[in-house]
């Protein structure tokens, strides 16, 4: 059951980031995470429904903080780049300066 908590730990990250960027009301929160996990393809119907009867055990285990924290990075912070920028194309000093 681990790697379905993992990922309904991810897509509640998700899901909480889309939300609060679209100041989307809370109250739809668990129709917009079941729609979030169908569209995933790793889980069916069926196994949604569980994941969701089992949200409150779930939520109170580490892991599942931690896969949430993952879904809810930016893409930026994703991709590991900082303040929207990749840290490998940060500019190189030019070596005419350093004569």
């Amino acid at each position: 059951m681990k790697p379905q908590r993992d990922l309904l730990g991810y897509v509640t990250g998700v899901v909480d980031y889309w939300m609060e960027t679209r100041d989307a009301g809370e109250d739809r929160f668990f129709d917009y995470l079941k729609v979030a996990l169908r569209e995933t393809g790793f889980v069916s119907d069926d196994e949604i429904g569980e994941l969701l009867s089992r949200f409150g055990e779930f939520s109170s285990d580490a892991d599942f903080w931690a896969a949430r924290a993952d879904g809810r990075k930016t893409p930026a912070e994703r991709q590991g780049r900082i303040d929207g920028r990749d840290p490998r194309r940060r500019r190189q000093p030019r070596m005419a300066a350093l004569h």
